[in-house]
């Protein structure tokens, strides 16, 4: 695998891992667009760290298994596609578990690989 899908898959697990809004928005581009399952869809840094830090502020952790997980680079763009068994544990002691599909799309600009959308959906049952 070339080191630019490397990179890329790289971010996507650290994005999985992270536990705050600083955390995973550790590589989001000024203008990203975010389409959640949970929230509206959010355009711009901003708007989508105030979300993220509304989320993460009802849980105790989170945290997410790969089912699937592809990447594709053509020069200075990239796309991270996966399937996601993601779990969360709230402060108020319930848990959920479900499985998600991500798109994660990147560009490479002066060098540096920054998400500048990212859509998540839920498989049909």
């Amino acid at each position: 695998m070339p080191d630019d899908a490397r990179h890329l898959e790289a971010v996507v697990r650290e994005m999985a891992e992270a536990q705050t809004a600083d955390q995973i928005m550790k590589h989001w581009a000024s203008e990203v667009a975010w389409f959640d399952i949970s929230a509206e869809n959010l355009h711009g840094y901003d708007a989508v760290h105030a979300e993220f830090d509304r989320q993460f502020g009802k849980l105790v952790e989170c945290g997410a298994d790969f089912l699937e997980l592809d990447c594709h680079v053509s020069g200075d763009v990239g796309f991270v596609r996966s399937v996601q068994r993601f779990w969360a544990q709230t402060k108020t002691g319930d848990r959920h578990d479900m499985t998600t599909r991500q798109t994660d799309c990147f560009l490479r600009r002066d060098g540096k690989w920054t998400l500048v959308h990212q859509h998540i959906s839920l498989p049909q049952a």
